[in-house]
């Protein structure tokens, strides 16, 4: 949506677009039953809402309300069922929710500021929500209640127990967390680390933002997962267990066949080591016997077939060692070792190689015969 507005050298072309999403969200917010201000006009950048206030005077941001005890306690449940109502009805998070962007008027709290909101699923939606919940937990502690943690909250926003936020359910909850709160004990330094831990710590969103999330799963299942597959496996293949080869180089792609049960190693063309040979009869082939019928290059072709097999496992031992050599699981001086060996062969190679020109000559005269033929 920002093709066309967005432009980091003016942010003021960016206003329009923040002005039609804070309308879309006012709107979802106040479909939710979440007291906000009514949207009711808007027009290229700007946007007209509902005044909240009395007699022209606009109603006090919750940082300079004077409120007592009893009201601040029934602002901070207001405020507690408006963050669980956003992320569960709205499937929003405000991202920046503090007592600078809440009104308090005739005892009622009313969320502003939605324009910076993001969906629940957005990448960091849940790093902003536990910044809001920092900053709802500071402010009402500054000002003498005892609130919930900010990892408690954040587990009482996130929870799908109750998905439709029945205000009966909720206050019931709100009630055993906060006589949890009441007779627990002083945080100890471990607890402070541990929720520090989880205010910085990543939470993925979908399987996509966890590499290799399947071997995570079976960490966290442990033998009980193991046994499932095993059941799947034997289930849908007849075999209790099954063996697959170890790959040796990511350059190695090694292909089973279920039919013939045949393993076919594709090496890369730069470092296949048959490539010369494949050159030198070729080369030979355009010297000796140029005017050879399609049909005998066939016959060649498949005799040559049976052996390729053996040629391309031959090179994999080479290459792997019959203790299946990983170089990624090597230390440093194995690595070097190897090294050594890969550039001694390929000296070695280059010795034996024949040059380009010649190369050329010979190719040159075989496209000659060809053409006289």
């Amino acid at each position: 949506r920002f093709r066309n507005g967005y432009c980091r050298s003016n942010p003021r072309k960016m206003v329009k677009q923040w002005a039609e999403k804070e309308m879309r969200n006012l709107k979802r917010v106040r479909a939710a039953g979440i007291p906000c201000p009514k949207p009711i006009l808007l027009k290229m950048h700007v946007l007209v809402m509902e005044f909240i206030g009395k007699r022209g005077w606009p109603a006090p941001r919750l940082k300079d309300a004077k409120l007592s005890q009893s009201k601040l306690r029934s602002c901070y449940v207001q405020c507690v069922k408006i963050m669980r109502r956003m992320y569960q009805l709205t499937k929003l998070v405000h991202g920046d929710l503090s007592e600078y962007n809440m009104l308090w008027q005739n005892g009622t709290l009313y969320v502003i500021d939605v324009s910076q909101s993001v969906e629940h699923d957005h990448p960091r939606s849940l790093e902003f929500l536990r910044m809001d919940c920092r900053n709802v937990t500071a402010f009402f502690k500054n000002s003498g209640l005892t609130p919930m943690s900010p990892t408690q909250l954040f587990r009482f926003i996130v929870d799908e127990a109750n998905p439709e936020c029945n205000d009966e359910q909720m206050d019931s909850d709100l009630d055993n967390i906060q006589k949890q709160v009441e007779n627990q004990a002083p945080a100890t330094v471990e607890e402070e680390i541990a929720e520090n831990v989880f205010m910085q710590s990543f939470i993925p969103r979908s399987l996509s933002q966890v590499p290799n999330h399947e071997e995570e799963e079976r960490k966290l299942a442990g033998n009980s997962r193991k046994d499932e597959d095993k059941k799947l496996l034997h289930m849908f293949t007849g075999r209790a267990e099954i063996q697959l080869p170890e790959s040796v180089d990511s350059k190695l792609k090694i292909r089973t066949s279920a039919s013939d049960n045949k393993i076919e190693v594709m090496l890369s063309k730069s470092e296949n080591l048959n490539s010369e040979n494949a050159e030198e009869n070729s080369i030979g082939s355009f010297e000796g016997s140029i005017e050879q019928d399609f049909s005998e290059s066939d016959v060649s072709c498949e005799e040559d077939e049976d052996t390729w097999v053996e040629k391309k496992s031959k090179h994999f031992n080479d290459v792997a060692g019959d203790s299946g050599f990983r170089l990624k699981d090597a230390d440093k001086l194995t690595k070097k070792e190897h090294k050594k060996i890969i550039k001694e062969a390929k000296r070695e190679k280059r010795k034996k190689k024949i040059p380009k020109h010649i190369k050329k000559q010979h190719m040159k005269k075989g496209n000659q015969s060809s053409k006289r033929r």
